[in-house]
Parts: structure tokens; sequence; C-alpha cells
């Protein structure tokens, strides 16, 4: 599985240019926060909005929690996708996506403790996309990311095995740790910031050094994943049968599962590869 890139902080269209030309799929804008490195006026946001191309997305951050702040911002700059890094009730995602239909919602939870299991469970159901985080809204000047800190993996990594939604993880990723980093979560994409800047600005060699340790931690993963050659499906039960099957035997499996091969009464056959690249791709990127 290819983990996604996303580049936050971007300031400029030619920072976005830069992070485009190393692999990014996705760029990171940041609008009016309480605290933390990297925030940017709206017009610029819909500079930089404007003069990307598809199908890379971008990501307003916004630190509103009401469906109107959150709209009102979002006009003013237009882009694919609303990254919630407060908490947003669910309540107020109906009234988003009537606003804003086809805009992508990825709410952040911020890990800071088992009890982030939880949280993350309830918004999996009703956000495009989770991104996880290390920062602290309970603060009274809240965190809301750009600490450039690590937080648990392991619970990150409990998170995106729970979840049926895409999930980011973010905080403190660097070429050193980038490839730990997705052995250990398996995340659907990565979100970096300070790992890639010199004094504020993005660095185009530390950029280089972190998708080169990417490439080589999605190699790793490939070889360590679940790799399911053959699934023998009877009722809503499937056994595994493959080459690198480790721990994971059986997996419930919905009423239509694609790729269904039927070879006898009661029992098909389920060729394919169980990865979270299957649960995805809602965010509409590449």
């Amino acid at each position: 599985m290819r983990t996604r890139l996303k580049v936050c902080c971007i300031a400029s269209v030619d920072e976005a240019r830069r992070a485009i030309s190393y692999g990014a799929d996705a760029l990171g804008l940041v609008g009016p926060m309480p605290s933390g490195p990297g925030p940017i006026p709206l017009e610029t946001i819909a500079q930089i909005a404007a003069a990307t191309p598809p199908p890379i997305a971008t990501f307003l951050l916004t630190s509103e929690t009401q469906p109107e702040g959150i709209v009102a911002q979002w006009q003013q700059c237009h882009t694919t996708t609303i990254q919630l890094t407060d908490r947003v009730e669910q309540e107020h995602y109906a009234a988003l996506r009537t606003a804003l239909p086809g805009v992508k919602l990825v709410q952040v939870i911020h890990v800071t403790g088992p009890e982030s299991l939880a949280e993350a469970q309830e918004f999996a159901d009703v956000a495009d996309a989770l991104l996880l985080d290390s920062g602290n809204p309970a603060l009274t000047v809240k965190v809301l990311g750009g600490t450039g800190r690590v937080h648990d993996w392991e619970v990150s990594a409990a998170i995106c095995a729970t979840v049926a939604c895409p999930v980011f993880l973010a905080g403190g990723l660097r070429p050193d740790n980038i490839g730990e980093a997705v052995r250990t979560v398996q995340p659907f994409g990565v979100d970096l910031c300070s790992g890639v800047r010199t004094d504020g600005q993005l660095d185009s060699e530390k950029l280089a050094a972190f998708v080169q340790a990417l490439v080589g931690g999605c190699e790793e993963r490939a070889r360590g994943e679940l790799a399911v050659e053959v699934v023998v499906v009877e009722g809503d039960t499937a056994q595994a049968h493959g080459a690198d099957v480790h721990e994971l035997n059986e997996v419930k499996l919905g009423p239509e599962p694609d790729r269904r091969v039927a070879v006898g009464e009661g029992c098909k056959v389920l060729v394919a590869t169980l990865t979270q690249t299957d649960k995805l791709s809602g965010l509409d990127m590449p």
C-alpha cells in the first residue's frame, strides 16, 4: 500500500509547487489558529488552492467549531477539503454537508491517551477521514497542531485497525522516524510540517530525505502487512489463506464483498489483499 503524503503549513504558491514536485498528494493550508506555526491569510490560501492542479487535494485547516464560522472561512478560499482541528460536534456535520456539497471533512483527533480511541470511533462514521495529531484542545490556550511532538503510536495503530475510514498520522514526523511510524501505525497517509522546515521555510533537502524514508517505510510495510491471496467465504465469515497471514485467521465480510467468484454451493472465493487501501477512497486523492 502506498502511504499518501500531506505536506502542511504551505505558505505560498512556490512552496506548494515544490511540495507537489516531491510527491505531495495533499497540501495543508493553515487558517487562523489560537496558537502554533504556519497560519496564513485566507486570501493566500485562496491563491494557493486556485493554483493547485487536481488531483492534488488542498486542506483548509480551521479552528472554528460552528458550521457558520467554518462555512464562512471556506467561502473565502474554496479548498477541496476542510481539516477540523478542534472538535466539531457530530450534530453539526449535517449542516456542513448541506452547505458544502462535495467538500471533504477531515476531523482531527488529538491523541492524548487511550480515550482517544473511543473519540476516533465516534467520528469515523461522520467524517470522510480522521487525522491523528499531538495537540491538546483542553489547555487554556488551545494547542491544535504544529507541536513537532510524537504521540502514542500504539493508540494510533489501534485507531487505524479499528475504524473503517482513512486515517492520517501527524505529529513530530521526520526522516529518522517515518519508517517506524508507517510500520507501527499503518496509516492511510502521513502529515508533516516542522519536520521538513528550516527557520520556518520549506526545506527541499529535508523534504527529499523524508520522501525517501517514507518510500522505504512503505516497502517494509508492504513486506510485513497482511497479504491475503485467497479467502474462502462461507456465510459471513472468511477464512484467510496466504503466504503472510499472521494473526488474522478470520474476517467478517459485508453482504456483498468485491471480487467474489463462486466455486461451490455455500462456498465462494474472494481474491484480494485486505489492507486499508480498500477502505477508502472518499478523499479524491490519487
